[in-house]
């Protein structure tokens, strides 16, 4: 296939003698830079048709003056004239992209401005679409957006909804909310046909439905009230990517840093016990939110030999991470993430991890508050451990890999809230009967003959 039309902004890359444009005239390619010339230029077999009406992006809806720019509808409507064959058939996308940025910015006017631009857009594809009877529509987004400020990230991996009408659409399943690999999955089934194959590819957005282990569940009110933080059940699974940990129940989201504490101990290697097997004081790296959580607490060793803390993931606030990679601010990881605690108990390393709590399963502290009313099994947070942070060296033939989860208060005091449970449930936080982690999950892992990584067996010790 080829691009057949591509209408937007970036004329400053495309000007008059410039390379870039001389080489889409020796390929055939008809340009347009104004509304005019787009309207006059009818469409000829085998000539794709570029438009540049921007020196860069086009301009925001409501501040559009210029009568040469067009409208993102007066774009669609010219690229499905240019498009329309229906022997062979085309795949068209529209992209709104600035939706996003006037909400980053807060700019209400702007945003409200290109979501009624979007809105027109689509009204256009179906217009034309209602007349042929054999196109395939879908809406979907690339992210939430939400503006600077309102929490520390601009931008969230939370699912979005998938919209389809038109030929195809009653195939697909009643899916809801998607994360975007399955939106690409249902629309590379609209579009080309044949059965819906959802990606096994596991997506940290807070859906834990496609974590296929459930490891633990919670026997106890939560103590530090039950709508607001409150781990009631652990999933686990495993890709090529990494292993991912879903934790369902409530989780109060605060500004960064600051709030309760998630906190998450993982054993790479489960029976050698080559890392610490106790919050007792022996780590004491206070350098930001997670590292102090980590520190402040004093809780013995289970009673299960063999295990010992590799590393630790710890999330105070509530907010998600959305980096898979190091980034080079500390700031931003400051109040969460993994860290390497074994050979650095006093400067713990700071390891790539991806994290994100449902919506469904986030509470607003406040007066009078917004709290989870029912904590959902299937809604919670949801971390990616990259397999190249938990074994840097290559895998293992077989892995054995244990965890600990447990909820805090960020410093000194544990909550009633553990993974595996606690044998009593001490109803007070804070109160002198929680003084040892309570068991380890233990999972199985080997890896399959393409060399990947899955779950086999999933135990609870002792």
């Amino acid at each position: 296939s080829s691009l057949t039309v591509a209408l937007g902004g970036g004329a400053f890359a495309f000007g008059e003698g410039s390379a870039p444009l001389t080489a889409l005239r020796d390929a055939g390619v008809r340009v347009v830079r104004t509304s005019a010339a787009l309207a006059a230029a009818e469409p000829e077999p085998g000539v794709p048709l570029f438009g540049f009406f921007a020196p860069q992006t086009l301009d925001f809806a409501v501040d559009r003056v210029d009568p040469a720019q067009p409208s993102l509808a007066g774009l669609t409507r010219a690229a499905l004239v240019h498009l329309d064959a229906p022997e062979t058939g085309f795949a068209l996308v529209i992209d709104a992209g600035r939706i996003g940025e006037a909400v980053r910015a807060g700019q209400a006017d702007r945003a409200l401005g290109e979501v009624l631009a979007a809105h027109e857009a689509v009204a256009a594809v179906r217009a034309f679409a209602a007349a042929r009877g054999s196109m395939t529509l879908l809406v979907t987004a690339a992210f939430r957006a939400q503006p600077a400020g309102a929490t520390r990230f601009t931008e969230s991996n939370d699912d979005v909804t998938l919209f389809a009408e038109g030929a195809g659409a009653a195939d697909l399943p009643e899916l809801g909310s998607l994360d975007l690999v399955a939106v690409t999955a249902a629309a590379r089934a609209a579009l080309f046909g044949g059965p819906l194959e959802l990606p096994t590819t596991l997506v940290p957005d807070g859906d834990l439905r496609d974590l296929r282990w459930r490891a633990a569940d919670q026997r106890y009110v939560s103590n530090f009230g039950a709508g607001f933080n409150s781990l009631t059940g652990l999933s686990v699974d495993a890709d090529g990517h990494g292993l991912t940990i879903g934790l369902s129940g409530a989780f109060e989201r605060r500004a960064a840093g600051t709030g309760n504490a998630v906190i998450v101990l993982v054993d790479a290697d489960f029976g050698r016990a080559t890392g610490p097997n106790a919050l007792d004081g022996r780590f004491n790296d206070l350098d930001g939110a997670a590292d102090r959580a980590l520190s402040r607490l004093n809780l013995a060793a289970p009673p299960v030999p063999g295990f010992g803390a590799d590393f630790a993931f710890a999330l105070v606030g509530g907010q998600p991470i959305r980096f898979n990679a190091p980034p080079a601010a500390g700031e931003l990881v400051a109040f969460g993430g993994l860290r390497g605690v074994a050979d650095r108990p006093d400067d713990f390393a700071w390891l790539p991890s991806t994290v994100n709590i449902a919506p469904q399963a986030v509470a607003l502290p406040g007066m009078p508050g917004q709290p989870v009313a029912e904590p959902l099994p299937t809604r919670g947070l949801e971390v990616s451990l990259p397999w190249t942070a938990l074994y840097p060296d290559g895998f293992p033939q077989r892995m054995r890999i244990g965890l600990i989860a447990l909820l805090s208060n960020g410093d000194d005091c544990a909550s009633n809230q553990f993974l595996p449970v606690l044998p009593n449930d001490p109803v007070q936080p804070c109160a002198g009967g929680i003084n040892a982690l309570p068991a380890v999950i233990v999972a199985d892992l080997e890896l399959s003959p393409e060399g990947v990584p899955a779950v086999r067996n999933i135990a609870i010790f002792p």
